[in-house]
Order: structure tokens, then C-alpha cells, then sequence
């Protein structure tokens, strides 16, 4: 997948200079959002779609815990 330049030129400056997209999701909602097994990866619709988006952006994605 490539980067979107466009999208990416209208990330914060204070974020493109960290490098990471941080989003907090609900991480106990399947099929939509939850664990796998090792209780370590999110998987799911919602942080599949957060991957695709962080990839677009050119950012490290970071999905925490709400």
C-alpha cells in the first residue's frame, strides 16, 4: 500500500515529527475489536482499518487500551 500525500501533508506537525498514530479503542468487542489468544495483538475490523489508515499517513501505529 502506498502512502497518501495529500493525507499525509495534513497530518500535525507534532505527530508526523513523532512518527506514530496513537488511537484507544474497546479491545474486548469481537468481532470488531479483540485480542488474539497471546492477549498481545488487536485484531478485528477497527484495528485492521487503523493499519490501513496509519500505512496511508506514513505513521507507526499504536493502539492502546481504553
Amino acid at each position: 500500500m502506498k502512502v497518501d500525500p495529500a493525507a499525509a501533508a495534513l497530518v500535525p506537525a507534532d505527530v508526523r515529527e513523532e512518527g506514530v498514530l496513537v488511537v484507544a479503542m474497546d479491545l474486548t468487542s469481537p468481532p470488531t475489536t479483540f485480542m488474539t489468544s497471546d492477549n498481545k495483538t488487536p485484531i478485528g475490523f477497527n484495528p485492521d482499518m487503523e493499519r490501513l489508515i496509519a500505512k496511508k499517513l506514513d505513521l507507526e501505529l499504536e493502539i492502546k487500551s481504553r
